[in-house]
């Protein structure tokens, strides 16, 4: 699948899945430790200084950072925590607030953000 970097499209590339994985798992590691000592709470905003500005950041060129969910805790283990911006195609990583990451669709990645929209 062709997906749009800067001004040009790329073929997304299977050989960057595991460095899309690897980031993802390194924000996860800050996010929960900071949850650690934080009484289960996640960062309010993804501008926490405990957590280095370049975790936030996808392995793409540019350095787009992942999307988050601020405010949320541990206990809402499936909410969508973090995500992979859209630049990254149709599939997309996701982490959950109990720590799972997730390969989603982008309607999937949908249908879930607008399950945890609802009160």
């Amino acid at each position: 699948a062709w997906r749009k970097q800067g001004t040009a499209y790329r073929l997304n590339d299977l050989s960057q899945e595991p460095a899309r994985l690897r980031s993802l798992q390194q924000l996860r590691a800050a996010l929960f430790e900071y949850a650690r000592a934080h009484g289960g709470k996640f960062p309010p905003s993804d501008f926490a200084p405990e957590i280095p500005d370049k975790l936030w950041e996808s392995p793409d060129q540019q350095g787009t950072h992942y999307i988050y969910t601020g405010g949320l805790s541990t206990n809402a283990t499936a909410t969508l925590l973090a995500w992979e911006p859209a630049m990254f195609g149709e599939m997309r990583y996701a982490l959950t607030a109990g720590g799972n990451i997730e390969k989603l669709s982008a309607s999937a990645l949908a249908v879930r953000l607008q399950q945890a929209a609802r009160p």
